[in-house]
């Protein structure tokens, strides 16, 4: 009778060890969880607070600004703003036909990707879609959180929450060389004379190569000058050849015109 007792007492003894052992790890697994919040709490609130800094400070900041590229039915330019020196912002704006936008902003910190912001419209038929998301990263590069908010009208989308959701790519270091290329030229955008181009009574000096899968420029030609005339005077001979390019943006009809200013052929 003794050792049958002597045993119930045995297991209730382990029972009641492997129980409290179950509590503490679920206790231990919920502070960690909590923590975790917190402090993914306290990086995106002092990610925040750098943004805001950094926006209210756009308009003195130093910047420089791409080429419009054109690829396919997508054109778009990139400006990069700079800080004590380092990069600090990039912008890419972009549109697809007279409908559809892009505007990705991307907030650098120690020239790393610390946040990214979208907003975008694309047309589905006779439907619009309009997005906004916005992306935190922390100093590997990771994500700490990821939130969007979508609608079919414009005017509605401020009074809808953001959700989270799972990117399509956490790329956004590659991304940001892919825009330094852009505004230095380099790489796909290091583009040689291709032809030039008359269209509604307009002439455009064509940048790219002979292929629709790679990156086009096109420059309105105002006033045709010494290498404007050499090119036009034997296109073949210098297809492919590099230019030496002063350009600028100008407005037409509420829509920015790239245009050629100057040019030396290499």
């Amino acid at each position: 009778m003794l050792k049958s007792i002597y045993k119930w007492l045995i297991l209730l003894i382990i029972l009641s060890s492997c129980s409290n052992e179950s509590k503490d790890k679920k206790i231990d697994h919920s502070v960690n969880d909590s923590s975790a919040r917190v402090n993914e709490l306290a990086d995106t609130l002092v990610i925040d607070k750098y943004v805001k800094e950094i926006k209210s400070k756009t308009p003195e900041l130093t910047y420089k600004r791409s080429l419009q590229y054109i690829l396919g039915d997508y054109t778009f330019d990139v400006s990069v703003y700079f800080k004590d020196g380092k990069q600090v912002v990039y912008v890419e704006d972009g549109h697809r036909s007279e409908q559809d936008y892009r505007r990705l902003n991307v907030f650098l910190k120690d020239e790393k990707p610390i946040y990214a912001e979208l907003a975008e419209k694309i047309t589905m038929g006779s439907n619009n879609e309009f997005r906004e998301a916005k992306v935190y990263f922390n100093q590997k590069l990771e994500i700490l959180k990821a939130l969007e908010r979508k609608t079919s009208k414009e005017n509605k989308i401020q009074d809808i929450p953001f959700v989270p959701f799972k990117p399509d790519t956490t790329g956004y270091s590659a991304k940001t060389n892919f825009f330094r290329r852009a505004v230095d030229c380099t790489g796909e955008f290091d583009l040689p004379f291709e032809k030039i181009e008359k269209k509604d009574n307009k002439e455009y000096l064509i940048l790219g190569k002979d292929d629709p899968n790679t990156y086009h420029v096109k420059l309105l030609i105002e006033k045709s000058d010494s290498t404007i005339k050499k090119l036009k005077s034997s296109p073949i001979a210098f297809k492919g050849k590099k230019i030496d390019l002063e350009w600028e943006y100008k407005n037409s009809k509420g829509y920015e015109q790239l245009v050629y200013k100057s040019g030396k052929i290499l």
